[in-house]
């Protein structure tokens, strides 16, 4: 069953916070392929919070803020 969705993205000037949700591997399979592409782009990517739920997915924010 495919639970994976972006719930949402905020920019501003320095950085760009994107939440996802979805089971783990969904999301490991996603934030390699979009950590990989903003290092292309003088991005660093962190995880900013991690929230599992009942259902066995989890909600992430991925915090992507571009380098000095």
């Amino acid at each position: 069953m495919d639970k994976f969705r972006i719930n949402w993205t905020e920019k501003n000037k320095t950085e760009e916070i994107t939440c996802v949700s979805g089971f783990d591997y969904q999301i490991d399979t996603w934030s390699k392929e979009y950590i990989s592409n903003s290092e292309k782009n003088n991005y660093i990517v962190k995880i900013g919070s991690k929230i599992p739920h009942k259902d066995g997915t989890i909600t992430v924010t991925f915090i992507k803020k571009k380098k000095n």
